[in-house]
């Protein structure tokens, strides 16, 4: 289920992150041990996500460093979609 949204989805379409050291780590390969959460892979559910308590409630922590999901953001955003809105994807760029 994603964090944000709240919606039901398969482990395909979610990406997962978990606390490590009081900071949030993006897994995309969902290889870390420990309590995770997961999230839909677009701006807006990362954005509800990231208010304040959502994730550290998830991942059941006092304290959450949040830079690491808003730097991958930051690095899988595409231009714009139709809706003009910023549209991520869980493929890496090439090059």
């Amino acid at each position: 289920m994603c964090v944000g949204c709240r919606r039901r989805d398969s482990r395909k379409n979610l990406v997962r992150v978990v606390c490590v050291d009081s900071t949030l780590v993006v897994d995309e390969k969902a290889q870390y041990q420990g309590r995770g959460a997961w999230i839909h892979a677009e701006a807006s559910c990362c954005a509800r996500a990231l208010r304040p308590g959502t994730l550290e409630r998830a991942l059941r922590v006092e304290q959450l460093d949040s830079t690491a999901l808003r730097q991958w953001i930051r690095t899988v955003q595409e231009p714009g979609n139709r809706n003009g809105d910023p549209v991520l994807t869980r493929e890496k760029e090439s090059g």
